[in-house]
């Protein structure tokens, strides 16, 4: 029994322990220099992070993982990928709510 899923791998879990840990210090130390980031700017910048950037990179680690195991067959093989992208959606509609309101 493995403790893998596909749907979440391990990069998706270590990037998500990253975004915790730096929304607990970011609210513990509060950086003056980072004030502005809370702003309209710093919106835009992380929800194009998570529009783009980390499901991509989620997506690349995992069809490195599956094709060095040699389960990669078929296009089929790897559908389950598309689903990162509204998990980085999610994720990325409760940071910018987090960071706007609650931070």
């Amino acid at each position: 029994m493995t403790l893998y899923n596909p749907y979440i791998g391990y990069f998706d879990l270590i990037i998500i322990v990253i975004i915790i840990l730096l929304n607990i210090l970011y609210r513990k130390y509060k950086p003056e220099y980072l004030e502005a980031w809370c702003g309209c700017l710093g919106q835009i910048v992380i929800f194009l992070f998570y529009l783009l950037v980390l499901p991509f990179l989620s997506i690349t680690v995992e069809i490195d993982i599956v094709c060095k195991e040699g389960n990669c067959m078929d296009s089929f093989t790897l559908l389950y990928t598309l689903l990162r992208f509204p998990l980085y959606w999610g994720l990325g509609i409760i940071q910018i709510v987090v960071s706007k309101y609650i931070l």
